[in-house]
């Protein structure tokens, strides 16, 4: 039976070896991104000194979209006196501004930020676009089950045959002074052990991101209502008067904000839909955990025409199956558990790419040692033909 195992984790290995290696250098690429990021943008800070004159919200929103000369998706704001407002639009564009005096900084990080966005679409989506990203989420699942089932028969092979202090010294600790094959054997299965636990973690979150039917199963196993898509509101008739005219009887962004950070006691950062600007309700997100923590994030709807909140939905308030689904992703990452889980989670990524590289070299040692008995099995074959051939001259010569 533990042969049997061993050629089902070896055949598997071999096969999923390239696609495991390559998801596990850019989830390790991942680790710090949210760090990394905040460091290079260090230097794009609003003046400390409140000015007489402070720019409201609304006028910061008209300048950011004056100078992109498009219309904006969303508004964020941080707690921190020297943090910029950040306008976006979209995913990859994006304006920072002194919340003091409105002059506009720059773009932030831009690179750095393209170079993770272009990681993590490696990661999530080998690269492709559109359509075919479904079928890379699916693919990209059938990688995570089957290194789930490599983990699983792979703790069967680290079991020992007798359970001894030197058995157990051999595969659960790193060894020095050993050399070839079995410098290999002891990397491979130390790493191994101790990489199994986050590792079983990160594969089983990555699958459940990648397939809808575990979502299904998830709201069904809690018994929850499975989230539905909200239709999109009717445009107005009026055209861009009926807008103009509807958006003189709105109250400010800022009294909205002042209201969100009211109710959301502790806030880093609150992020506003402004897309639309005629809508009559907008809608505000607020983090205490800089998007990090699921469970510290709040959703506050507000009439922009009294400037009262109209609807409030946090962490506490979702069905469980909601809440279940919220924190898959963050453990997937890790970031749920702060920076010693980010750690974890790179370590992890880190030692996944070590056990494809110790595993794919005893592979091709085993392949060489293969090839090298079946060229000496035909060289004593060859030879024992010959001696049998020369045997038989040797006792025909001697009959006649």
């Amino acid at each position: 039976m533990r042969r049997i195992i061993f050629w089902i984790h070896l055949s598997a290995g071999c096969v999923i070896a390239a696609a495991i290696l390559f998801l596990s250098v850019t989830g390790c690429l991942l680790t710090y991104e949210r760090q990394i990021v905040s460091w290079e943008e260090r230097g794009f800070r609003s003046t400390e000194q409140l000015m007489e004159n402070r720019p409201s919200l609304d006028a910061l929103l008209a300048e950011a979209a004056a100078e992109k000369k498009a219309r904006p998706q969303s508004l964020t704001v941080f707690s921190r006196a020297d943090a910029p407002v950040v306008v976006s639009f979209g995913k990859k564009e994006r304006l920072l501004l002194d919340r003091n005096s409105g002059r506009i900084l720059g773009e932030g990080a831009v690179r750095t930020r393209q170079f993770f966005e272009t990681v993590r679409s490696l990661h999530r989506y080998f690269g492709v676009e559109g359509e075919n990203r479904k079928i890379a989420k699916v693919v990209k699942g059938i990688f995570d089950l089957s290194l789930l089932g490599m983990i699983g028969t792979g703790l069967v092979l680290w079991v020992p045959g007798r359970w001894t202090k030197i058995q157990l010294r051999q595969r659960a600790v790193l060894r020095g002074g050993l050399r070839g094959k079995a410098w290999f054997w002891n990397r491979h299965n130390t790493i191994g052990l101790w990489a199994a636990v986050p590792l079983t973690v990160i594969v089983l979150t990555g699958a459940a991101m990648s397939y809808t039917w575990v979502t299904r199963i998830i709201y069904w196993a809690t018994n929850s209502a499975l989230p539905t898509v909200a239709a999109k509101e009717k445009t107005h008739k009026g055209g861009k008067r009926a807008d103009r005219k509807e958006a003189l009887a709105l109250v400010s962004l800022d009294q909205v904000f002042r209201s969100a950070a009211e109710r959301s006691p502790g806030w880093q950062m609150l992020e506003a839909d402004v897309s639309r600007r005629s809508d009559k309700v907008v809608m505000i997100k607020a983090d205490r955990s800089l998007g990090n923590r699921p469970d510290e994030r709040s959703e506050m709807r507000f009439d922009r025409a009294t400037g009262r909140i109209t609807g409030l939905e946090d962490f506490h308030s979702r069905s469980m199956g909601a809440k279940i689904r919220a924190m898959i992703h963050m453990v997937h990452t890790e970031e749920a558990g702060g920076i010693v889980g980010q750690t974890i989670s790179g370590v992890a990524s880190a030692c996944c790419s070590l056990l494809v590289l110790t595993g794919a070299w005893m592979s091709l040692e085993r392949f060489r040692g293969w090839r090298l008995r079946s060229a000496r099995l035909k060289t004593l074959l060859v030879l024992e033909e010959e001696s049998e051939g020369s045997s038989f001259s040797t006792a025909s010569s001697v009959e006649k």
